[in-house]
């Protein structure tokens, strides 16, 4: 099974969503042969009270 390059993560403040964010651009970004890995990294973030 291929894991999808598209994530959404949805969760209460205080959750670790900013930690589980820099960790999956961390695997990217240093994945073996991956050397352009930052240029596929695109990440959108909102709150509903902004």
């Amino acid at each position: 099974m291929q894991e999808s390059a598209f994530k959404i993560y949805n969760a209460s403040a205080g959750s670790g969503k900013t930690f589980t964010l820099v960790k999956e651009y961390l695997k990217i970004i240093l994945a073996p042969g991956n050397t352009p890995g930052f240029r596929q990294i695109l990440a959108i973030t909102f709150t509903n009270k902004a």
